[in-house]
């Protein structure tokens, strides 16, 4: 019996299938795949879509923030496919993704940025930097929300202040999604890109 792939392997052969596979905490390593593979992907094709898996519970604000980033400024269309929950970071990743995907009985979970990767001594000499720099990453990442869901700000902010994750029905209804993804043909569609997002909300 052959050996199961390590992570390495495994990536290299959802490479080769225009995939990525976004699982496990937001760390500056992930950011660094997901922009290498990026860098290969549209080198190859500018148009072709990629496929973006998610399974992660968030973590560091900024690499979720530089993924988020690489993902608006692809060339090629990334396509998002939540498959068991994107939480925190994880969530406003997702946002970035042309069509944003989840699975039917995946979760979507959003709330406050905890902006934990700002040194300890800073904090201690100039909390008021700390603080200001807190509230404009929360702005940006709120405005995200607003954006891509078509809901008010005051609306986002009761959603993260809750901290209750959506499932994938509650997500759809609330702008978060565009698909909730229910049959293989689902999925194939969306591989060729072939199922249009949604026209945005006024």
């Amino acid at each position: 019996m052959a050996d199961f792939p390590d992570e390495k392997e495994i990536r290299v052969m959802l490479l080769e299938k225009r995939q990525l596979f976004m699982q496990g905490e937001t760390t500056g390593k992930m950011f660094d795949y997901i922009q290498d593979a990026l860098f290969v992907l549209n080198h190859r094709s500018a148009t072709e879509p990629i496929l973006l898996w998610i399974d992660s519970p968030g973590g560091q604000t900024l690499p979720a923030l530089s993924i988020f980033n690489l993902l608006k400024v692809s060339q090629a269309p990334v396509h998002g496919l939540v498959t068991y929950i994107a939480a925190s970071g994880a969530s406003l990743v997702l946002q970035g993704c042309k069509l944003r995907c989840c699975l039917e009985h995946s979760r979507i979970h959003l709330h406050g940025v905890t902006y934990r990767e700002m040194p300890l001594q800073m904090f201690l000499e100039e909390p008021q930097k700390f603080t200001e720099e807190g509230r404009r990453i929360q702005d940006f990442v709120f405005h995200v929300y607003e954006e891509r869901t078509g809901k008010a700000r005051a609306e986002i902010e009761r959603l993260a202040k809750d901290e209750k994750p959506l499932f994938a029905p509650q997500a759809l209804e609330f702008g978060l999604v565009d698909h909730i993804m229910k049959s293989r043909e689902d999925f194939e569609q969306l591989l060729t890109a072939s199922v249009e997002p949604p026209v945005p909300r006024t």
